[in-house]
């Protein structure tokens, strides 16, 4: 399953290699390698910052 958002991108790559989320709850690092795996794969699309923000300026979270 790809990254929906950059914030979730970064997040997935830190965890991935290694990084501890801050409040000790978030993906197994498992996980965190199969979403920068699956990212990798899609290539380099444009994600929004954040899918609040995509949803607040007139995108839908359909397109996204």
């Amino acid at each position: 399953m790809p990254s929906k958002s950059r914030a979730q991108q970064r997040m997935m790559q830190a965890i991935a290699s290694g990084a501890k989320p801050q409040r000790g709850k978030g993906p197994s690092q498992a996980v965190a390698k199969e979403f920068v795996a699956a990212d990798h794969a899609r290539g380099a699309t444009k994600l929004p910052q954040r899918i609040a923000a995509a949803i607040t300026s007139g995108r839908s979270k359909h397109d996204l």
